[in-house]
Parts: C-alpha cells; sequence; structure tokens
C-alpha cells in the first residue's frame, strides 16, 4: 500500500491540493499528517479500508493519521476536492496552545490523538454552512499557491478559523448524533420485540435504516453492551420462561414459538442462562413463580443464535 509524508513537501506544515478525482487516479493509502477534505464539486465515495461511504458537494471529511482511505467519483460525477494536509504535532502545539480546552477534549482526541480512531458515517460534516467552509478553503489554497511572504504563518491564522468552525459542528453534532443513534436503538430493540421468534434479516433492517449494518451493529453494542444478537436470544428466553411459567405447552413447541427449530441448541442455551434446562425449571416452579432476571455471564455473551 502506498504511504505518503508531508516530508515529500519539505519543511512545510500545511500543504493545500486539489484533486479531481475523476481524472486523478489516487490509489488506497495511508499517510503521516492529518487531512481535511472539502468536497468541493460533484459527487462520490470515500473508501475506507473495504467500507465506502458516499459524499458530495458541500461535505467535509476529517482523515486521521495512518488510516488507509482514498476518494472514488462514481460514474458520469465529477468530484473535486480540495485537501489540507498538516502536521498533527504542529496542529496540537500551536492550536492546543492558543485554544480554550476544547480542542483538546473534543477535536484532538475525537480526530487526531487517537490513531485507532474507527471510521463511522458521523466523521463527514454533512453539508454544514457550505459557503464558510468554502470561502476558507479557496483562501487557503490561494494563500498556498501565491506562497507570499510568511504564507505559513497566515496559513496557521486561517486554519485555526477553519477547525473553531469544524470544533462548533462537532460540538454540535454530537447532540445531533446521540438522538439520531437513540433512535436507532429504540427502533432496533422494537423491530426485535415484534419480530423476535423469526430470523432477522440485518441487512434489510439497517438499509431501512438507512445506515450500514457494520454501523448499526457498532451503535447497538455501544448502547447496550451486547450485540443485536445476544440482544435477540436474551429476549427469547424471557418469551421462553414467561410461556413455561403461563401455558401447559410442551417445551418442543415453546421452543419453536420463539424462534428455535433445533430443542438442543434451545436446552443449551436456556441452561446457559437460567441455569437450568426448560424441564427442570418447569418442574420447580412454585406458586411464588420465579421472577424473569436474566443476567449476563461470559458463557451466555459467547453464545450467538
Amino acid at each position: 500500500m502506498t504511504t505518503y509524508y508531508l516530508a515529500s513537501y519539505g519543511k512545510e506544515k500545511i500543504v493545500l491540493n486539489k484533486y479531481d478525482h475523476k481524472k486523478d487516479f489516487v490509489p488506497l493509502h495511508t499517510h503521516n499528517f492529518v487531512e481535511i477534505v472539502y468536497i468541493e464539486e460533484g459527487a462520490g465515495n470515500h473508501r475506507i479500508e473495504n467500507e465506502c461511504y458516499p459524499v458530495k458537494m458541500g461535505d467535509v471529511c476529517i482523515i486521521n493519521t495512518w488510516m488507509a482511505h482514498t476518494f472514488e467519483a462514481i460514474p458520469d460525477h465529477t468530484l473535486k476536492v480540495v485537501n489540507c494536509l498538516i502536521d498533527p504535532e504542529f496542529l496540537e502545539s500551536r492550536i492546543h496552545a492558543t485554544s480554550e480546552g476544547q480542542f483538546d477534549s473534543v477535536f484532538f482526541s475525537h480526530y487526531i490523538n487517537n490513531r485507532n480512531y474507527a471510521y463511522t458515517d458521523d466523521m463527514a460534516l454533512k453539508n454544514r454552512d457550505t459557503f464558510i467552509i468554502a470561502e476558507l478553503f479557496d483562501t487557503m489554497y490561494s494563500e498556498y499557491s501565491l506562497k507570499s511572504y510568511n504564507y505559513q504563518i497566515v496559513l496557521e491564522s486561517y486554519l485555526k478559523i477553519l477547525i473553531c468552525k469544524l470544533l462548533n459542528f462537532i460540538i454540535h453534532d454530537v447532540s445531533d448524533m446521540n438522538n439520531r443513534h437513540k433512535q436507532i436503538i429504540d427502533k432496533s430493540i422494537h423491530h426485535i420485540k415484534r419480530n423476535y421468534s423469526k430470523d432477522i434479516n440485518l441487512t434489510e433492517f439497517s438499509e431501512s435504516l438507512h445506515i450500514s449494518q457494520k454501523h448499526l451493529m457498532r451503535i447497538f453494542k455501544q448502547y447496550n453492551k451486547i450485540t443485536f444478537l445476544q440482544f435477540q436470544q436474551k429476549f427469547r428466553i424471557e418469551q421462553a420462561v414467561h410461556l413455561l411459567h403461563s401455558t401447559d405447552l410442551c417445551v418442543d413447541e415453546i421452543a419453536n414459538r420463539v424462534g428455535y427449530n433445533d430443542i438442543g441448541f434451545f436446552n443449551s442455551l436456556f441452561r446457559r442462562f437460567i441455569g437450568m434446562n426448560p424441564g427442570q425449571y418447569r418442574r420447580n416452579i412454585t406458586l411464588n413463580h420465579y421472577g424473569v432476571n436474566i443476567t449476563w455471564n461470559r458463557d451466555t455473551i459467547g453464545a450467538e443464535a
């Protein structure tokens, strides 16, 4: 894989480039600098490793150091971008020194210092104050092209303004993101409870939420501490316990009703959750009844439907 280094531009700490990705092929690559990209015209995809994320005019993408990525135009579209390449140490030392602390807590820790940061659909700032950002990138690109006296100092000043704007977007978008994630989780849990006895098509369900399956899985586990499929298992066993209490159905029929055709697997899973098989549980039911209180242990977490 190709790796680009800021040192190839000499001693410059801030570099501006323009690319038309319909004409200019840029391979999947990594780099040792932070990159802020403004989508100046057209539409395409931002490829991160093996995942593709749509981008269009007005979007801003922040790419961390050592993150394998590239931009690709889609057929019959142009994709013109402006790239701002920044030395991460320079960025932290110069801008953090003049900030009020928010840069460190939000911008640096979220986008720059964390080399293992996983790309999500929320990394691109979508069409936020396009005119202001476009004007800043145009001005910075002109300053870099002219290379007038002290142009790097001038670029540093504009960069501070750019990051202040982006920081405001990020802070605002964190709240929006949390609200979006809560809606996704609520819809996911509702969907599981309505369809717990069926095999849920995760690809179709994630598409109905307008996010990737990978992103859905990540959000769900982040908020619930267990995976989507583990949550479904837990709810299925809760329903099986309820049926053991409230009906005279045989264990095979209960297993089928909660989504398991394999009685052996159902018995094994039930034991992992409850500590005994369904037959033993039913024989031990008393007038006081057991409450349905399923807790997670290592064996349970390891079991997938």
